[in-house]
């Protein structure tokens, strides 16, 4: 018997608001630049966090100024799904992660911020991680409904809190949802991400050299966890938290 998901997933799962009103937003916007102002713009980036998007979208913005990649449009946004791209007549591609990798970047992320933007790292007063030091703490608390921090960790998740929100936990298959053909997907590696988008250019046709594609908004991760592994048992919980996504890197990335 399949296990559920916990139901502190499902709950902001369902809260579907953080797609109705981004999408809304966001539909908007391109619609209006799409049918105002197209320019031969066939394909559109969907930016899961922590998968190497920022990079791509600073890489294809600036081969802009030089007439490359004018195929593709960028968008700097998180609530931008396959669906949504489609009704505006693009044809989307993404970068998907392995559910483990992403979900320690996310966790070190959520609690250090970027290496290299300091906008976007923790003020020394934020005290919400305070005593949660690595992804296996992080998950004894989420997967035990009566710790004592349970509420206000997953409220800590999944509110915005500067520069994180909702989206570094949520599953990277609701971005896909049942669009997964229709979708160009991308396999994440930190050696090999350059290799693996122009290959998939080329495949599709999409003209756009990726050279040197610059490595950006790394999550700070402390030397001492950096081989800080998941325990057995976290790692069943987060297979089935992340259920959909497994068996989507399963299938498109297969190992």
């Amino acid at each position: 018997m399949a296990r559920k998901k916990p139901h502190w997933l499902n709950k902001h799962i369902e809260l579907i608001p953080w797609i109705i009103a981004g999408i809304l937003i966001t539909t908007a916007a391109h619609g209006i630049i799409y049918w105002l102002y197209n320019t031969g713009e066939t394909h559109i980036f969907l930016h899961i966090p922590k998968t190497g998007g920022t990079a791509v979208n600073q890489w294809v913005d600036q081969q802009h100024q030089y007439h490359q990649c004018q195929s593709i449009r960028t968008a700097h946004t998180h609530y931008l799904d396959a669906e949504n791209a489609i009704q505006l007549g693009y044809k989307p591609f993404t970068i998907i992660r392995h559910p483990t990798d992403r979900f320690i970047s996310s966790f070190y992320y959520w609690k250090h911020g970027s290496k290299d933007i300091t906008a976007w790292r923790r003020a020394d007063h934020w005290r919400k991680a305070e005593g949660i030091e690595t992804p296996n703490e992080l998950i004894d608390i989420l997967k035990n409904p009566n710790h004592p921090r349970h509420k206000k960790t997953i409220d800590a998740l999944f509110n915005r809190n500067q520069y994180t929100h909702r989206h570094h936990f949520l599953p990277q298959s609701k971005w896909l949802k049942t669009y997964k053909d229709q979708t160009i997907i991308i396999c994440y590696h930190a050696q090999n991400l350059n290799k693996n988008l122009q290959e998939a250019f080329i495949k599709h046709d999409i003209q756009c050299p990726i050279e040197n594609l610059p490595i950006i908004n790394q999550s700070i991760t402390p030397l001492r966890q950096r081989k800080n592994h998941l325990s057995l048992e976290n790692m069943q919980w987060l297979k089935a938290t992340y259920d959909d996504d497994f068996k989507l890197w399963q299938q498109y990335c297969g190992d």
